[in-house]
């Protein structure tokens, strides 16, 4: 998969969602009606409309390009069956340009420029590989694991019971070879050049291996590897579980919900000139690109757009990022623990969830 196609914006930072969906879904409740999302690989927004009670989700991202990608798959829910779903984004085998191509007439202009002048990303590096960020676990899985880890070993450990999983990694994988390499790979150096753009770490400090390395162990101890979507797409390259928001038993609720989804180019500061209200923000990993003064700012505009009792989650990867006014109540440490734990993506350091008082 050649890097060159991200030396050109707009393009896709991010094919797939790297926050565990049903994080946000454990924190909902029956109050939550209106929702506002981050779009990046758009499959946590899709998740989100299997919420019992929404009315309405906007779905926003200053990247062009995550807007067009996650379009085309709210596009794709609304008209396609379910297994050309799959089929279009790379999940299942079969001919996904011919899927685009049904597809098309029901996409808007500007999404079908952008993928009518990058059609190799549908046709030979598939959508869920599409990203900067799978080009990176791709050098991972090819680079690192391949190198360092048998085939054998590999199955043996992504097979074996959950109680057994930390100390098969720590005796029979975590040997000098494969820590050398893997510090270099999740080096802040490394990983802004291979995997996300270099203006990410501005806040950020050197330690990232330790911080992933801590967080994989956790994952070891409290997730099946067998049932960790993130941790098979980084070993196999393809997801062996489905994501929450493609397990078929979802795909009729979202699409029933699909029409209620509105796109907004922009930050939180172009969201809140629409002068909606929200009771639920999903808020990814926003935070931790920001100064703290840049932090504050946002908090208190999230603040305005939200109702009495409205929930904030966002997640902290390389600096922690929280809520500092008395306008949000830190949601119960014990609970949100819980979450934490039994998350699969095995890369954020925090989980931060916050109500409006």
């Amino acid at each position: 998969m050649s890097k060159k196609r991200f030396m050109i914006e707009p393009y896709i930072r991010y094919a797939n969602c790297y926050e565990d969906a049903e994080s946000l879904l454990a924190v909902i409740d029956d109050r939550v009606k209106n929702v506002l999302a981050i779009a990046s690989g758009g499959d946590n927004s899709l998740a989100l409309l299997t919420i019992s009670n929404i009315e309405s989700l906007i779905v926003f991202d200053r990247n062009p390009a995550q807007l067009y990608l996650t379009k085309l798959k709210f596009s794709a829910f609304k008209h396609l069956s379910y297994e050309k779903v799959l089929v279009l984004l790379g999940v299942e085998l079969g001919n996904s340009l011919a899927v685009y191509n049904e597809l098309k007439a029901n996409l808007d202009s500007e999404t079908v420029k952008y993928f009518d002048e990058r059609l190799d990303l549908i046709d030979k590096i598939k959508l869920i590989n599409c990203g900067k960020f799978e080009y990176y676990l791709n050098k991972i899985r090819t680079k690192a694991i391949r190198f360092c880890i048998s085939r054998k070993k590999i199955k043996q450990f992504m097979a074996i019971p959950i109680d057994k999983q930390k100390d098969y990694y720590l005796n029979k994988i975590n040997n000098f070879r494969w820590r050398f390499i893997t510090k270099k790979f999740f080096s802040k150096k490394v990983v802004s050049k291979l995997g996300r753009d270099k203006s990410n770490f501005k806040f950020a400090d050197d330690d990232l291996f330790t911080k992933i390395h801590s967080r994989m162990l956790l994952c070891f101890d409290n997730v099946k590897n067998n049932e960790n979507i993130y941790l098979q797409y980084t070993v196999y390259g393809k997801f062996i579980k489905l994501p929450f928001y493609l397990q078929k038993q979802n795909f009729e609720r979202i699409k029933m919900n699909i029409d209620k989804t509105e796109f907004v180019l922009g930050d939180i500061k172009t969201v809140a000139r629409l002068q909606k209200q929200f009771d639920f923000f999903n808020l990814s990993d926003i935070f931790e690109y920001m100064s703290e003064d840049e932090t504050r700012k946002n908090e208190g505009m999230v603040f305005t757009m939200a109702n009495e009792g409205a929930r904030a989650v966002f997640w902290n990867m390389m600096i922690d990022r929280q809520f500092r006014s008395d306008n949000f109540e830190p949601f119960d440490e014990k609970k949100v623990q819980e979450i934490y734990q039994k998350e699969k993506a095995y890369y954020y350091q925090a989980l931060r969830i916050y109500t409006k008082q």
